[in-house]
């Protein structure tokens, strides 16, 4: 009996345990479908808007929970980058347990303005279910192909979830910039060794470029201006264990694209 009682108060410990000590995240790399209904009877169907070639990011969270209530404007922000829904990503947020009201009044307190789907009314309950999810903020990404591209995002900040969603092939469109498209910047040998090439726009020289590398944690490794020697942008990869990491590079302290590099 002493044993169950344990096994109960732990599974319940799940739902408020910060994601940084329990690696929240969904187990699953390939998408379920669903459709769910906002508060104000708009039915969202996952597998038509990735079959219309939609970059789907969810926010699964809970009205009541602390980290939901501090990165909820950090969601937000990334929502306006990319668009607000109308560019090639769509923004989407999925409670737990809550019915259509709380979750208006927790969109109306923290400015939430891209659709949100409520766990009892709306059928967020479920999606939590089929995706396996065990704590919150759980942020993921959904490429076209209906693969799960990042099983979760932590911390789930502005900058964070802009990093990922560049590298999945989101269009940043709301910061006004005369970005680069993601496609124009490419890493070659990849996997790399001690260093890699860059080239911008099919140029191999290029001053200036401004990069970090981060790990798959979304922590920082290294960072810098990329060396140019005779005319070929490089970056050095010295001292960097294997695995694989996203380098992300700057114009005017903005992100304008993201690459994954593996190193070997």
């Amino acid at each position: 009996m002493g044993r169950f009682k344990i096994f109960v108060f732990a599974t319940a410990l799940l739902f408020f345990i910060p994601f940084t000590e329990l690696y929240s995240q969904t187990p699953l790399t390939e998408a379920v479908d669903f459709h769910v209904k906002t508060p104000d009877g708009t039915t969202i169907y996952l597998f038509q808007l990735l079959d219309d070639d939609k970059i789907v990011v969810i926010d699964f969270f809970s009205v009541g929970c602390g980290y939901c209530q501090t990165y909820a404007p950090d969601f937000q922000a990334s929502y306006e980058d990319f668009g607000e829904n109308d560019g090639n990503v769509f923004f989407m947020k999925i409670n737990w347990g809550s019915d259509n009201a709380a979750v208006r009044n927790f969109d109306s307190i923290y400015g939430q303005t891209m659709p949100t789907v409520s766990g009892t009314q709306g059928g967020g309950n479920q999606v939590f279910n089929d995706y396996q999810i065990l704590s919150y903020p759980t942020v993921i990404v959904i490429t076209p192909d209906h693969k799960i591209f990042n099983q979760y995002i932590w911390p789930p900040d502005n900058y964070q979830i802009d990093s990922v969603v560049i590298a999945a092939g989101g269009i940043l469109t709301g910061t006004g910039e005369n970005l680069f498209k993601n496609g124009e910047v490419s890493i070659y040998p990849n996997p790399a060794g001690g260093y890699c090439f860059i080239k911008v726009n099919g140029e191999k020289g290029f001053a200036g470029l401004e990069y970090d590398i981060t790990d798959m944690a979304g922590m920082v490794v290294t960072d810098g201006k990329a060396k140019v020697s005779d005319g070929i942008t490089y970056i050095p990869l010295r001292n960097m264990n294997s695995g694989l990491y996203f380098v992300r590079f700057y114009k005017h302290g903005i992100i304008f694209a993201v690459k994954r590099l593996m190193v070997k």
